[in-house]
């Protein structure tokens, strides 16, 4: 009886608090106006720069296998900064967008809402993923790929989040700051 319910309330347990991680936890967020605030620049060009092959290989070439070696500790703590600020702007924008889904009137707008928390959401999980792979070294080419997706994403949210801006001003609701 008790092995039972161990298996059952264990997975149980790790899907909830898998959810509230995936989630994220940002207050504060409603409006519009509240994201610059409350993200963290992420540079784009620099990460892909570092997931670049080409860059790797040139430096592998050109660098001591020790020297290489640290020089890939450290880009992988860069990498990390990179996703764990792509993870935390992705729960802004879930926050954002739960707060356009209760607080407005229009049901266009409440959709827009619902389709940012959608795409934030994957970005977060994936953003999250490559982290546990990051801090793992596990260094497999879905780390990479599972990076790219994340900056995609994380890019076509933040468009998400422009054309709800626009689409919350022009109406004059009142969560559009």
């Amino acid at each position: 009886m008790i092995v039972t319910l161990t298996i059952v309330l264990l997975p149980l347990c790790f899907a909830v608090l898998l959810f509230y991680w995936a989630r994220g936890r940002v207050r504060g967020v409603t409006s519009v106006a509240d994201v610059a605030s409350l993200t963290v620049p992420v540079d784009v060009k620099a990460m892909m720069n570092l997931l670049d092959p080409a860059q790797q290989m040139f430096l592998a070439a050109r660098l001591s296998e020790k020297d290489f070696r640290t020089l890939q500790v450290e880009r992988t703590k860069v990498l990390l900064e990179y996703v764990h600020r792509i993870a935390h702007n992705s729960a802004v924008l879930i926050s954002l967008g739960h707060t356009v889904m209760t607080n407005v009137t229009e049901p266009q707008l409440a959709a827009q809402g619902q389709e940012l928390v959608t795409l934030a959401l994957r970005t977060r999980l994936l953003a999250l993923a490559a982290m546990v792979m990051l801090y793992t070294s596990a260094h497999t080419p879905w780390v990479s790929t599972c990076l790219e997706m994340s900056v995609g994403r994380y890019q076509s949210a933040k468009a998400r989040m422009d054309v709800l801006g626009g689409l919350l001003a022009a109406s004059h609701e009142p969560s559009a700051g």
